[in-house]
């Protein structure tokens, strides 16, 4: 019995190192709070046909008085919410939103389910304050409010049971390639015709020398863009789209909420994986206009102009292998009212 006691005050002593260790990265729970489902707290009613729903208020001095975390580790935040909604057509998600008197309310987004009717447990996105997590999640006053997504003109209803706010302190082990944020439907549709051009060995990793300010701000965009899917950075990524997203192959134009999020088997792929792996091309409206004079149809619903730059990043480098198999790598961004945003996708 003494050395069953011993094996396990062993086990015990060794326990946090797994917990907060491992070869790729090293992750630990460091808060929880509850935002919806305590004691008083009743089942919510939801609908797609209606918008934000309040929850109550947030204990911000609790979740502010948090300890910053160790240099080299990065707070991520995420929701883990147990639901039940009744899908029938097409895709729906729960997203959650903390209003804040902050820059940047935090925005969490449930994995889409599509014709599953019945109950789930789901964890969101994860959500950063900025790029290494460190400065506070919420402002002195913070509000909690959801909301359920479905495509326009199906009423889905859901009931909310359960809201949990997790707070994770995430050790990098091996460092990605930092850029900071400008500002994410899946495809790697690859455009017939377009090569990427190769760039030098040696200089892989250097952004090509731009001709005007204009086109190195769309590369740049667009690179943040793909850096933010990898992440798993939902916010950022619908913040990326444009309200409305059009197609490439018909000019018709959609929702941006019905851009699925980002494959999530992806996460051990980082953008500095991408960069070794992937070639990287913005395209001016001359070129693609040559290339694609289809797109300028004027009988389609819309058309590119020379403000719209087209980005084509899923052109594998000679001798490597092409992961990315459920991630947009082509599409077009555009300025739109002094922010760039994604316009339109290949399908």
């Amino acid at each position: 019995m003494k050395k069953i006691h011993l094996v396990l005050l062993i086990g015990l002593l060794y326990l946090p190192l797994f917990l907060y260790g491992g070869d790729e990265r090293e992750e630990k729970l460091v808060f929880s709070t509850l935002l919806y489902g305590g004691e008083s707290d009743v089942p919510l009613s939801i609908d797609s046909d209606r918008s934000w729903i309040d929850l109550g208020q947030i204990n911000t001095e609790e979740i502010n008085n948090l300890e910053i975390p160790d240099e080299g580790v990065i707070r991520k935040w995420r929701v883990r919410t147990t639901y039940s909604d009744e899908t029938v057509a097409g895709q729906s998600t729960i997203q959650i939103k903390l209003r804040t008197d902050s820059s940047k309310a935090p925005l969490f987004t449930l994995p889409w389910s599509e014709g599953r009717t019945g109950w789930k447990e789901n964890y969101s996105n994860w959500f950063q304050t900025d790029f290494e997590g460190r400065h506070p999640l919420l402002g002195d006053q913070g509000v909690s409010s959801v909301r359920l997504i479905a495509p326009p003109g199906v009423s889905t209803p859901g009931i909310i049971y359960k809201i949990e706010l997790e707070a994770w302190d995430i050790r990098e082990i091996e460092a990605e390639e930092s850029i900071q944020s400008l500002v994410q439907m899946a495809s790697t549709a690859v455009i017939p015709e377009i090569r990427a051009v190769r760039q030098e060995a040696g200089e892989k990793n250097r952004v090509l020398e731009r001709k005007e300010p204009d086109e190195d701000q769309a590369l740049r965009f667009a690179l943040n863009f793909i850096n933010d899917s990898l992440m798993g950075d939902l916010p950022a990524f619908y913040d990326s789209i444009s309200d409305k997203v059009y197609s490439l192959a018909t000019g018709e134009g959609g929702s941006k909420y019905r851009v699925p999020p980002p494959a999530r088997q992806y996460e051990g792929f980082s953008f500095s994986d991408y960069r070794e792996n992937y070639e990287a091309k913005i395209y001016s409206y001359e070129e693609y206009a040559d290339m694609f004079p289809q797109w300028l149809d004027g009988n389609r619903g819309w058309t590119p102009d020379r403000h719209t730059w087209l980005f084509h990043g899923s052109a594998v480098r000679e001798g490597k292998e092409a992961v990315l198999q459920n991630e947009i790598l082509v599409f077009m961004v555009e300025m739109i009212d002094g922010e760039w945003k994604l316009i339109a996708l290949p399908e």
